[in-house]
């Protein structure tokens, strides 16, 4: 009973203690906090029901199968082997979740509530970014509450899942790309500063690669475009060399640590034949890759990615039959369809200015989105699932104020019509008498 309040209760006054200093001051910003705390207990809630009535170990989760790797990882740094020399399977995220284990002992819920921890700074990142955005607080407490109480993102991030960490890493990594470009744009901010961000950003593409294997391709695309656009508008040295940062570092993870992790990757089945080529070795995995996405209709596989499960037909075999959760999931999904016809309004407005850094967040929901369509199972859970990465990112393109603006704009027309037919039917009437 002390562990399942104690703990839980501590983490929260720790995550109420951070967020009131991380959060800017603004008129909602306890309204904002209470808000964020309580999204952080009904994950504890969730972790809790999951947890003690077994659920994830019945249904043979990736959660369960890190957890158990996890326990491997644990011994084996018990055992003296160097934290760099464990051997582990799937993702490095096992090491991770060893790791915790090693220091506080063999606790799912510990992971849990790491991962939420995770998840609410995450929030945090995505509040500041649209307010470095210059969004209102109430529009950018509206962006990171919405990616705090999605349904499916309240499971992901809450259970022992890399989603969690996953979605702070790639948060993080355009937090410095933003804070980066805004110094570069407004001519400010330290140059050391800014170097030390770059390192930062090409250290987490490295990063996101270790936890998903093809982590670090939407990124560094989106960084190269958000850098490039930045470089044509500013003509900035330091941009043109944060562009040429990361597309070295593209380069060399994907022949230093993607290469050598798709041996026996268990996503995507690459020739288990010995090969003394590295050239051939990659020329053979990329024919892989090609095969498996001319099976597919792209254009189809990037639809599903956008608009599955559909409500009302919730093709998830962990679900069939339990009407509660199928409800939820409907909800869900509504809501974000709700939420992506909002973001066209940040999507039309960044168009149109061709901001740079959201420009590049553009450009890595799209590689991410056509990335998980060419190889990723194409399968409702999955993408379910995959798609939980990029919902704080793309949440970032809700502008209320365009919104605004439309709504009044098209108030303004209606009132003009309804005052043309008005004069008209007065006129007409005038010409009758």
């Amino acid at each position: 009973m002390i562990h399942n309040t104690m703990i839980p209760l501590a983490i929260c006054l720790l995550l109420i203690a951070a967020a009131y200093i991380l959060v800017p001051k603004a008129k909602y910003k306890n309204t904002y906090i209470v808000l964020a705390i309580l999204a952080v207990l009904i994950r504890v809630a969730i972790v809790s029901y999951l947890y003690s009535t077994g659920g994830t170990e019945a249904s043979g989760t990736d959660s369960l199968l890190y957890h158990q790797e996890g326990i491997g990882i644990a011994h084996q740094l018990a055992q003296g082997v160097p934290f760099f020399s464990v051997k582990y399977s799937y993702t490095w995220y096992t090491v991770f979740v060893g790791l915790i284990y090693y220091i506080f002992g063999v606790d799912r819920y510990i992971v849990s509530y790491i991962n939420i921890a995770l998840a609410f700074f995450a929030a945090i990142l995505i509040l500041k970014m649209a307010l470095n955005h210059k969004y209102k607080f109430v529009n950018a407490a509206f962006i990171s509450l919405a990616f705090l109480y999605f349904p499916n993102l309240s499971l992901w991030t809450a259970d022992s899942r890399k989603e969690s960490l996953l979605i702070f890493v790639c948060c993080l990594c355009w937090y410095f790309v933003q804070k980066f470009t805004n110094d570069m744009t407004e001519k400010k901010g330290s140059i050391v500063l800014n170097i030390c961000r770059i390192v930062l950003v090409c250290l987490l593409m490295w990063l996101s690669t270790l936890i998903r294997i093809y982590m670090f391709i939407p990124l560094a695309t989106g960084i190269l475009i958000s850098q490039l656009l930045l470089y044509k508008k500013s003509l900035s040295r330091l941009s043109a060399g944060f562009a040429a940062a990361v597309a070295v570092s593209a380069v060399v993870i994907f022949f230093a640590t993607m290469n050598p992790l798709t041996n026996g990757y268990h996503a995507i089945s690459f020739s288990n034949e010995p090969s003394f080529n590295m050239t051939q070795d990659v020329t053979s995995k990329i024919q892989t890759v090609k095969t498996i996405a001319s099976n597919r209709n792209i254009a189809v596989s990037i639809v599903n990615y956008v608009i599955l499960p559909l409500p009302g037909n919730i093709d998830i075999a962990d679900l069939h039959g339990n009407r509660k959760l199928e409800f939820i999931v409907s909800m869900d999904m509504l809501a974000w369809y709700g939420c992506l016809l909002l973001m066209i309004s940040g999507l039309y407005s960044t168009l149109i200015k061709r901001e740079s850094c959201f420009m590049g967040l553009i450009a890595f929901i799209a590689a991410y989105i056509f990335i998980n369509a060419m190889v990723v199972e194409n399968v409702a859970d999955t993408i379910y699932r995959y798609r939980s990465i990029i919902v704080g990112t793309a949440l970032l393109f809700i502008d209320w104020d365009v919104l605004r603006a439309l709504f009044t704009r098209i108030e303004e027309l209606s009132g003009h019509k309804s005052l043309s037919s008005r004069q008209g039917i007065i006129h007409t009437f005038s010409i009758k008498q």
